[in-house]
């Protein structure tokens, strides 16, 4: 089993997203400024920017249980279940990663666990490209 955990200030996020309104959509998917904007919020509101940076530590996080350094923002997504639980999902792909978010104030947390199997397996993907 692996974790990764991940705490942002949500200012960090702000101030990147202030400077460059662009950036959003370099690291976020569609989907996750929708559910960032959920209820009405505005998408240049504080609570927006809390869910995105929350959004921006479970990626964060989700590279450190993978181990996979080459994973990119927008190779990794957030999405929000019926039950308004959040699931991980890589390459467009679901995963059977567990991972809990949340934030307060200017910080944001992530948590990302991997069971072995995922971890393992990329390990040995790595071994064998490496042997070539």
């Amino acid at each position: 089993m692996r974790c990764g955990c991940d705490l942002v200030h949500v200012s960090r996020i702000s101030g990147l997203l202030n400077r460059r309104p662009e950036a959003i959509g370099r690291v976020f998917s569609d989907r996750e400024v929708a559910d960032a904007c959920r209820g009405g919020v505005e998408p240049t509101s504080i609570v927006a920017h809390q869910r995105l940076a929350a959004r921006w530590a479970a990626k964060e996080a989700t590279v450190k249980a993978l181990d996979r350094p080459d994973l990119g923002p927008r190779d990794i997504e957030v999405r929000t279940r019926g039950s308004g639980a959040p699931e991980l999902w890589i390459e467009g792909a679901a995963t059977d990663l567990a991972v809990s978010m949340s934030h307060d104030g200017d910080l944001a947390l992530a948590f990302v666990v991997a069971a072995d199997q995922l971890a393992t397996h990329h390990v040995q993907e790595e071994a064998a490209h490496a042997a070539r």
